[in-house]
This record gives C-alpha cells, structure tokens and sequence, in this order.
C-alpha cells in the first residue's frame, strides 16, 4: 500500500493577546476624541461587552440579547440621558439614550448602567436600534450636545458566553469566561483566545492513507485531536506528530494553553472514496448533538437547535467553504432521512456564509440552507427526489423576476456516515429576500395549514395584505378603478405567473397551505409578490389519488374548495382568483398568459426535456441513496415514468379546465406560425416569442391572439403571407386551425434605432438609484434584444440582454446597475434589466451597445465638464438627450433638467423636432468601427445630401448624393481609417469611419 506525508506547512494565526487596549483602528484619533471628552468630566468608559449572549444574562423579556456595560468610574454622578451610542465610528448619533422615567440613566459612583443591543428600541429605553457582531466590530458612547467620544472599544472575534471586558484597573481588557454584569470584573480573566489550529491536508476524498501534520503557531500552545467528531477537550489525544488516515474519518483539532481560552475547532472530513458526481457537504459534531435523549433526532418536534461544523466539498474532494453553525431538523415527520436546516449565526462565530453556492443565483451570502431529503417525492418514499425543484427550475425561466429558492443536490454524511443524497436549498425567510433582492424591512407571510387561521409571518405583520384583500373583497372588481388600485397593489404579472404554475403542478398541499407573499414595507408604492415553494405534493406524486391523476382540474380548486378540508379555510385561500375573475381584463389576461405558458414553458415536449436533464443529473448518485436508504433502481426509474406518464396529457388538461370554467371560451384551436425566410425574424405570441420555425401552438375561441412580426438585424417586415396584411401587429380570432406567415426581406436601410436616450452615471445621496441607462426604440418595428450587450470602455465589462427582452417603437427598457435599488425610488417603471456588476464612471465614460451580431449599434462618449451639462455629476439630474432622432455623441444634444430623478421610462420633456435645427446639418453614421456597412441616417430636412469618402491617404474611393433619411454606405476598401464629408444646404459636417 502507498503511503502520502504530507508536510506542515507553515501556520501562523493573530491571536487576541491580554492586555489590548484600545488597539481599534484609527487609535489616534480615538484618543484625541477622549481626551477632549474628558475635559467635559465624563468619567465613564465601557467596561463589560457581550457580543454572543446564549445563557448568561436575560433581559425583561426574557431574551439572551446582546449586552454592554459602562462603569462610572469618577467620584460624581453621571446623566447619560440624551448622550449618544453607536456601532459605527462613522456615525455616532446612531441611537440617543432618551429615558422613559427620571433618572434612569444616571450612573451613581463606582455603579454600572446596562444597555441591550437588541434592535428593538420599542421595548424600552434601554434597547438600542443596533446589535453587536459576534465576529468583531465596535461600541462608543458619545456626548450629547457636541457628539464627543467618551469612551469607544473596537473588538474583535468573539465567543458565546464568555464577555470582553477591563481588567480592574481598567487599564487592559480580558476574556471572562464568567461573566459580571452590572458588577466588578473581579472574576479569573484570561489574556485571549489561540489560533485555530490548521491541517496539511483539507481535501476530502482519500484512496491511499495520508499523514495529516496539524500546527499552532503560538509560544507554549499545544494541540489536542480527536478521530470520531467529537470536540477535543484538554484531556483529548496530544497531537506529537503527523496522524495517520486510512479510512472515513473526522479529524478535530484544538489548540490549549494556560491563561488562554481554547481555540476555535478546526475540523476535516476525510472520506474513503473518490467516485462522486455531485458535491459533498460534511455535517460534524459531538455524537449527543445528534443522537439519545439531548439530540436533535430524537427531538425532531421540538425545534431543537445545536451546534454543527459544515464543511462543502466539490466532488473531487476540495474544500470550497466551511463554517461553524446551527442545525436543527427541516419540517419534521417519522422518516429515518429527515431534512435539515442550517444556520449562520454571530454565536457560532459565522453571521453569514460568504459564497456564491447557487450558479443559477447571483446571490453571494446566506444566512440560512436548507438539506431537503425530497420531502414527499422523496426517494425513501419510491419516488423521483426532484419534482419540486424541476418546479422551480422552470418557475424561474418563465420570468427572471420570478421568485423561486434556488436548488443544488448535494451528497450528505452526518458525522461520517453517508446520509443520502439530498436538495441543498434555500431557505426562504426574510434574509432570503434581503440576500436576493437587497430589502431589510420587509412584510414576509405565508399560509401554513398548522398555525391558527392558516397564518404565519416571517417577518413583519399581515396589516397591509389584510387591507388589501378587504379592498378586493368589498369592492366590486368590475369597476375599472377599483381594479386599478389592486394593480397598484400586487403584481399581476407575478400572480398569474405563480398562479398557473401551481395549478399544472395539480399540487393539492396548497392554497390554504404552503403558499408565500412578501413585499417591502414603509414603500407604499411597491406590490405584493408571489413565492413559490413546496410543489411536490402534485406532478403526479400520488398517482393513486385525484390529484395524482393529469386531469385533476386545480383551477377549479383555486376558485372553490382550496385545497383540504374547510377547517383549513376555503375563504383564506379562494378570495383572490374568485374576486379578480369579475375583472373582464384580468380574465382576458389570466387564459391568455396560461394559453401562452402551456406552449412554451410547461409545454408537453419542454417538460418532459426537463425531466432527462434531472433524471441524468439525479441519476448519477441515485444508487448511493438507494443503497443507504433502500428500494432499487428500478423502483426509481418507474417513479420517473410515472412523473412522465403525468406530464404527457397535463397541458391538454389544463386548457380544458379553462373551457370548462369560462363559458365564452368555447374550443381550442392549434394555430402555426412560419417565419420566411428562416432567420430573417421572430414572432411575439402574446407574452412570448417563438423559437422554432414553424412553430405551432393551442388557443382558444372567443379569447384573442395578438401576433407581432419582429424582424432580426438585417431584415425589415414586409407583410403577413396569407392576409397580405403589412402591420408589425395583428390580433387574431380563432375559429379553426390556422397558420400565419410572417414575410421578411433584407434590408439596407438601419436596421434598427435603438438608441441610448438617458444617462444616470452619478446618483445624489438623496435619491440613490445606483447607475442606470435608459434605452429606447426610435423606429418603427418592435426589436428583439435577445443576447444584445452592453458595455463601457472595458470591453470586460458586459451585461448580456437575456431571453424575452425587446423594445416597441416608442417604448423604453432600462437597463439598472441594482434594479432594487433603482426600483425604491421609480416604483412605477416596467422593462427594468439588470443588475450588472460595474458602474459608470463620474469622469466621463463610454457607454455603448451591440447587436447579438456584435455590430456596434449607438455608443456615447459622455462627459461631466462643459459642453456637456454638469449638475448630473451627483447632483440629482440625469443627462437626457433631447431627441432620441439626434446624434447622441454630441453635447450639444444632450440636456438636463432643474428638477432630480429624470424621465426613466418615459420621454424626455425636453424635446426639439428636426425642422427647428434648420441651420445645422445632423448626421448619425454607425456601427462604427464596422465590417464595411455604415447606416446613415439624417433628417428629411438635411436632404439631398451630397456625400464624399476619403482613404487614409487622402485619396477619394467614393461619392454620390443621398436622397433619403436613412441609407447604407459600404466602403469596399481595405481594413482602416476614412474621411467621409457631408454636404447640404443646411451646412457641413466631417466624420472618421473606421472599417475592420
């Protein structure tokens, strides 16, 4: 057998040494603070801190919040009432003391005044609007009236349930691992805690053995290791050199010396097989956290939380990330594989974790996961592991803006034993909603069947959505008003989108349960929004039941019995669609965005692509779950047909569910859609596009079709073949099967004018949307975007326009840096793209745009110093541009507003026609640089217009005279710089052109 020494590296770690004292950065100007503070006599300093506070001390709530103490240490008493405190050196007004009684905040001599760093002010005046973090910040008092520091302490890492506090003189600070508030600092302090101790070896998957070297770097400091997962104590095996590992092994280290608190535990799974396909995520704590009377498995009801090492692996066995966190069991049943839930917490020394876990999310932290073992469709229960996020895999390729929890299956061991495969998940909660969309203060509810009422809130309270739904209920939605208020209530798009989802899932755990909404709170201008989560009760998941069954009509339970018995309230879950149906416009709407869904995303033929792409992916690891929890691969393979077997009548099934529920929707009818010649243009169903040629799909009589003819770079529309119609639009009404040809010609004239039309490169701190641009469609055909970039100066730079992007003559899209943010301050403004991840540059920059042949369609050069307007440089204002026909390279037509904020999503105010420029001669030429085809366009006035082409040497390859506003030049020459010069009777106008 081959052997592997690894050798110890070198491994060093700051420790926290005793005797730190005010060691905070900026020291200096912390100590010039308190000396001029102290001439003010306040003879105050912070004396005791908690930072992670599990059991020490409750407060009259009876919660373990965070806690600081400051002692008077002078010979008078000491009125805090009206001074300041803060976790923000940068800003300290944070919260002001104001007392509830008289005299609450004074501090005798030699006495302590307590302060709870809660978050939660309302519960008294000792309750400060900050928390402290566990992983290190700081804590100052300040002055009242000049806001001077009297006391400030920056600290570092700490750990739960021992405080940071002065020694009695209080000249340094120690760790106490007994903590005295509102007392003396007179227990044993220790100088700090040790450096984590670190391993030669961190990879997971091992074949051979391998000998593991652990190292401390820190004078007298010795190591202590356990094989098994359980915490190393002082009486653990002393580590005296390399340890070998032969076989699945957790390894914990910890460093110990006199004086000193233990160090944190370092941990590494070391796992006896290399052939995995899916990543790995290690679950490491002591036995009794799991198991017997203290464990969270045989306490799965309780809610019980403990304390779990997680380490997530790649499947080649690399460490991508691990923290120290929470764990406690998932929605709880009797089964041996039960679902998980883990947890970042400051306690556990990890407010978050720091990675990007999700490819599908550009998501970055996390403060809570979930493990989830399949839950109904679970493969213990002989079914497929994957139907409720195939759910949400489509959910969020119907809409970006759709709200989904993102998914990863991950193989799992729970203190070395392989635990199955599970659904890495998140959780969705209100960090959920803060990490994905960036709020804080949000409403976050959900109907639960087992909480009183079906009601829950994740985070703030039902009083807006209750407000809502009694407007829906007591107004009559046939009246136009009353519907526009519930428009400017919830998102429509999102609900109907959600809507429809959940009913072809069939998915009868639903409605009156497992259904969540949320939308930002003290923003009365934002809509409610749609969750989707838990779906797997449908898709055919119990074959042997109604709903199991492909033509279960759920649309009919959205509208009547919701769901489960009426104990669980069938009004709760039924008053939405019952009431928005007597809305003529939202009917319409509804059959039509679910016609359009059913013959694109939740298509026959699509889902079932999308059940190869899981089967594959599950199948890859589905016999080590098989081969831990039981059943067969055959047992698996037919739960897939049957989730198949489902699918393949499904979407015929819902269309006669809506036959039968709206009487004027009389018959379905397939209509074709041909594109000629192939390549030359798309055509806009609806709500979608279609992406193959011909493409055929079903909808119904009595409810109209709206087709629009979009042509591709290069091409114009001519007409539709079979009605000789010439209209971009028509609107269509089925009474049989029929087919239109939409009919494209090439074309030399631009083939589209889009144009960069508004500019926000600099927000005021009163009106911070973060950068954005505005773009718009000069035109006169609708232009898809699809795979269009955007870009500045740095051609690294790039933000891809995703699938169903595209702009209506006249119409507008903005692209946002932080759509969230943007979306705070211009609530109201649709076609909103975004984010991308660089901004625009305060100096000046160039913004500019590419077809999806990357051919350069506008660009500007925009600067911050006259010619161009100034006051957008931070000031409020956006650049504008006057007319979206004028050359938008120049600052002459660019103009901003007194008034902040612009025009994004609508035209510029300031807008001068062509014919008052009569003096002046407007030519805009691009793409430039081209391949040789210049696009030329000029206003009527301009014409005829006589045109002159000089090459680098000054030698003239080509003139003539143009005659209309729009016209292609091809420069046949070789590669290089031209000189094309523009004449006409309003003047002269010289350009370089640049052919690649």
């Amino acid at each position: 057998m081959r052997l592997f020494l690894l050798s110890l590296t070198v491994l060093w770690l700051s420790p926290v040494l005793g005797q730190k004292h005010y060691e905070e950065p900026d020291s200096a100007m912390l100590w010039l603070m308190r000396s001029q503070a102290a001439s003010q006599e306040w003879d105050l300093w912070v004396n005791e801190i908690a930072a992670i506070n599990n059991e020490t001390i409750a407060d009259e709530f009876g919660e373990y919040d965070d806690w600081v103490e400051i002692f008077n240490y002078g010979d008078e008493p000491v009125d805090l009432n009206g001074a300041y405190v803060s976790d923000n050196p940068n800003n300290p007004t944070k919260h002001q003391l104001i007392e509830d009684t008289p005299g609450q905040f004074v501090i005798e001599p030699g006495d302590f005044l307590l302060l709870w760093c809660d978050n939660q002010p309302e519960q008294g005046a000792n309750h400060v609007t900050f928390s402290l973090s566990g992983s290190g910040e700081y804590f100052g008092i300040y002055t009242p009236d000049d806001v001077m520091l009297i006391d400030g302490i920056a600290f570092d890492q700490q750990i739960s349930d021992v405080t940071y506090g002065r020694t009695l003189d209080g000249v340094g600070w120690n760790f106490f691992p007994e903590p005295t508030p509102l007392a003396p600092n007179d227990t044993p302090g220790l100088f700090g805690y040790l450096p984590m101790p670190e391993f030669s070896h961190n990879e997971a998957l091992i074949t051979d053995p391998v000998f593991v070297s652990i190292g401390v770097f820190y004078p007298g400091a010795e190591v202590r290791y356990t094989l098994d997962g359980s915490t190393p104590t002082d009486s653990s095996t002393l580590y005296a050199g390399p340890v070998e590992i032969s076989e699945t092994t957790m390894l914990r280290a910890r460093a110990f010396k006199e004086d000193y608190l233990p160090s944190a535990v370092a941990t590494n799974t070391f796992i006896a097989e290399d052939d995995f396909s899916l990543d790995i995520i290690s679950l490491v704590t002591d036995d009794h956290h799991i198991w017997g009377s203290s464990g969270i498995y045989d306490n799965r009801f309780s809610g019980l939380e403990k304390p779990i090492h997680i380490e997530y692996f790649t499947n080649d066995g690399t460490l991508e990330w691990e923290i120290d966190g929470g764990i406690k069991i998932h929605s709880p049943d009797t089964r041996p594989q039960q679902s998980l839930r883990l947890y970042a917490r400051s306690n556990y020394g990890y407010n978050q974790i720091d990675h990007q876990i999700f490819p599908m999310k550009d998501v970055h932290w996390f403060k809570r996961l979930v493990l989830r073992n399949g839950a109904n469709d679970g493969q213990q229960l002989a079914r497929t592991h994957f139907r409720d996020v195939m759910a949400h895999k489509i959910f969020s390729e119907i809409d970006d803006d759709n709200i989904y929890a993102a998914f990863k299956p991950v193989n799992v061991y729970l203190n070395g034993e392989y635990w199955g495969m599970y659904n890495l998940r998140e959780r969705q909660d209100r960090w959920f909603i803060e990490s994905n969309y960036g709020f804080t203060d949000v409403d976050f509810l959900e109907r639960v069947a087992t909480t009183p009422d079906s009601r829950d809130q994740k985070a703030g309270d039902w009083e807006d959505y209750d407000a809502m739904r009694d407007y829906l209920m007591q107004n009559d939605m046939a009246d136009e008003e009353h519907y526009a208020v519930i428009e400017d209530w919830i998102d429509i798009r999102n609900y109907v989108d959600y809507m429809v989802t959940e009913i072809w899932t069939a998915n009868r755990d639903w409605l009156s349960n497992n259904i969540k909404y949320y939308r930002p709170r003290n923003m009365p201008e934002t809509k409610w929004k749609w969750i989707l989560w838990d779906t797997e009760y449908g898709m055919g998941c119990y074959p042997n039941n109604d709903h199991g069954n492909p033509n279960f009509d759920a649309l009919h339970m959205a509208m009547t019995w919701g769901g489960w018995p009426p104990h669980w309230g069938i009004q709760n879950s039924t008053y939405m669609m019952n009431n928005l149906k007597d809305n003529p416009g939202f009917v319409e709407y509804f059959i039509t965005r679910h016609a359009d869904l059913l013959n694109s995303w939740l298509r026959t033929d699509r889902v079932q692509d999308q059940i190869e792409y899981f089967k594959e992916l599950y199948g890859q690891e589905i016999d080590k779950q098989i081969e831990r929890w039981g059943y067969n691969l055959s047992v698996w393979n037919n739960a897939v047909q049957i989730l198949e077997n489902w699918n393949a009548p499904r979407a015929h099934w819902c269309r006669q569910h809506i036959m039968n529920k709206w009487d004027h929707v009389e018959s379905e009818h397939v209509i074709t859609l041909n594109v000629e010649p192939d390549g030359a243009g798309t055509i806009k169903v609806n709500t979608i596009f279609t992406d193959e040629n011909p493409w055929s799909g079903y909808y119904f009589k009595g409810v109209p079709v709206n087709l629009t003819a979009v042509p591709n770079t290069g091409y114009q529309f001519v007409e539709w073949v079979e009605s000789g119609l010439e209209t971009h639009h028509i609107e269509v009404w089925m009474q049989s099967d029929s087919t239109f040809t939409a009919l494209f010609e090439p074309s030399n004239a631009i083939p589209t004018q889009i144009v960069i039309n508004e500019i926000n490169y600099k927000s005021a701190p009163f009106l911070d949307t973060e950068d954005w641009v505005e773009l718009t469609n000069a035109g006169q055909a609708p232009v898809l975007l699809e795979n269009w970039e955007f870009r500045d100066d740095n051609d690294n730079n790039q933000y891809v326009f995703g699938p169903g992007a595209w702009l209506a003559p006249g119409e507008f899209l903005i692209l946002a840096e932080d759509p969230v943010a943007f979306l705070m301050h211009h609530p109201n403004v649709g076609n909103v793209h975004g984010p991308f991840d660089f901004g625009f540059s305060s100096n000046g920059e160039l913004l500019r745009l590419y077809n999806d042949n990357m051919e350069l369609i506008d660009h500007v050069f925009y600067g911050v110093n006259p010619p161009w307007p100034t006051t957008p440089n931070g000031l409020g204002p956006t650049l504008e541009l006057i007319d979206p026909l004028l050359d938008n390279t120049l600052a002459e037509n660019w103009f901003a507003r007194p008034e902040a904020g612009g025009t994004p999503g609508a035209p510029n105010t300031f807008v001068t026609s062509l014919q008052q420029q009569s003096n002046d001669l407007f030519v805009t030429v691009f793409p430039n640089p081209s391949d040789g085809n210049f696009y030329i366009r000029t206003s009527p006035n301009d014409l005829p217009l006589q045109l002159e082409v000089y090459n680098g040497i000054g030698q003239m390859v080509e003139s003539g005279q143009i005659q209309e506003s729009q016209h292609m030049l091809n420069i046949k020459g070789n590669a290089g710089l031209y000189v094309v010069r523009f004449e006409s009777a309003n003047g002269t106008a010289t350009m370089r052109l640049v052919k690649k």
